[in-house]
C-alpha cells in the first residue's frame, strides 16, 4: 500500500477523535501512488472549524505524476538507517539504485538529532495522549457504563496501550516533572524540525525506511518493542510537521513488502508524488 501523511495542517481534522494534537494529520492509504495523490487532492482544504487547519490552494496533487525525475537530488543519513532489518535494507540500497537510473543524484545529509526521535515522540504522545484522552469521563464524553464514572468509562472502554500511554502522560505532564521531560521534549520537536529543514536545503527530498522490518503477518501480535520501535523511521517526519510519503519499494524475509520513505519540505506532496510514481512505474516496466 501507498500512505501518505501530508503536511500539518493540510487535511481538516474536525470530526477525527484526537490523540497528539500537535502531530495528528489523516492521510490516505492506497494501491497506487497516482490514486493517493487523487484521494488526497480532494481531503486537502480550509476548514474554519479545525484551527490548523491551512488556507492555502493545493490543486491537483497527481498533475506532476508522469514527469521524469532527472536531476533531483534524494538526501540520505546513514543515522535514518540504523537498526533496520538486513532484508530491508537490501531493498532500500535496490531503491537507491533505481533512483540513480532514473537520473537522481544521491547525496549524504546528516540528521545527528535522529537518535532522539523515539523517546522524544514516547514523551509528546502520551503526554497529549493523556490530555486528550481526560475528557471521556463518561459525562462529557464517553460510554457511561453505569458503575462508577471514572473507573467505569476507562476501565473498560480504554484499551491496554490507551491506558498505557494515559498513565505515561500524567506522569511526565505532573507539576514536578514538566519542565523535565514534556517541556525539554518540546525543544527537541523544534531541533528535529531545525535538522530536517536544513538537510532539506540540500536536496529535494529524504530517503528513508518506512519501518525497520518487513510487514506484519495478518493476525500477528508483534512485542510491544517492536511495535514502537518499527514506527521510529516515520516519526520524524510527524515532528516536524512535513509531509512523508511511503512508497512499496520490494520485499524481504517471507515475501513481504519493504516500505521507503520519501520527505520533503512544507507544501511539496505534489513532489513527493512525481518522486513516488517515477519510481512505481519504473519497479514496474
Amino acid at each position: 500500500l501507498v500512505g501518505i501523511k501530508p503536511t500539518y495542517g493540510a487535511v481538516s481534522r474536525y470530526g477525527l477523535c484526537a490523540m497528539t494534537s500537535s502531530l495528528d494529520q489523516i492521510g490516505p492509504l492506497t494501491r497506487t501512488v497516482r490514486d493517493n495523490a487523487a484521494v488526497l487532492s480532494v481531503l486537502c482544504g480550509h476548514d474554519k472549524k479545525d484551527s490548523t487547519s491551512l488556507d492555502i490552494a493545493w490543486g491537483d496533487l497527481s498533475e506532476d505524476c508522469g514527469k521524469d525525475i532527472k536531476g533531483l537530488k534524494i538526501g540520505v543519513s546513514p543515522e535514518m538507517f540504523e537498526g533496520i532489518k538486513k532484508d530491508v535494507e537490501a531493498a532500500l540500497s535496490a531503491a537507491k539504485q533505481a533512483l540513480k537510473e532514473m537520473g537522481c543524484e544521491i547525496v549524504e545529509i546528516s540528521m545527528p538529532s535522529f537518535a532522539y526521535v523515539f523517546a522524544d515522540y514516547k514523551v509528546i504522545c502520551s503526554a497529549e495522549v493523556a490530555s486528550n484522552m481526560g475528557r471521556f469521563d463518561g459525562i462529557r464524553y464517553g460510554e457511561n457504563t453505569g458503575g462508577e464514572l471514572y473507573f467505569g468509562t476507562r476501565g473498560d472502554c480504554f484499551g491496554k496501550e490507551v491506558k498505557r500511554r494515559i498513565m505515561m502522560g500524567t506522569y511526565v505532564l505532573a507539576t514536578e516533572n514538566y519542565e523535565r521531560y514534556y517541556g525539554k521534549a518540546l525543544k527537541v520537536k523544534k531541533l528535529i524540525l531545525r535538522e530536517m529543514n536544513e538537510a532539506l536545503r540540500s536536496c529535494d527530498a529524504i530517503l528513508s525506511p518506512a519501518a525497520s522490518t518487513v510487514a506484519f503477518k495478518f493476525g500477528e501480535t508483534p512485542l510491544l518493542d517492536g511495535l514502537y520501535t518499527g514506527d521510529a523511521y516515520c516519526m520524524a517526519a510527524s515532528l516536524a510537521g512535513l509531509p512523508s510519503l511511503s512508497v512499496p519499494c520490494g520485499t524481504g524475509e517471507g515475501s513481504l513488502p519493504v516500505g521507503m520513505l520519501l520527505t520533503g519540505k512544507r507544501y511539496s506532496e505534489k513532489l513527493l508524488y512525481r518522486i513516488g510514481d517515477a519510481f512505481e512505474r519504473y519497479c514496474h516496466e
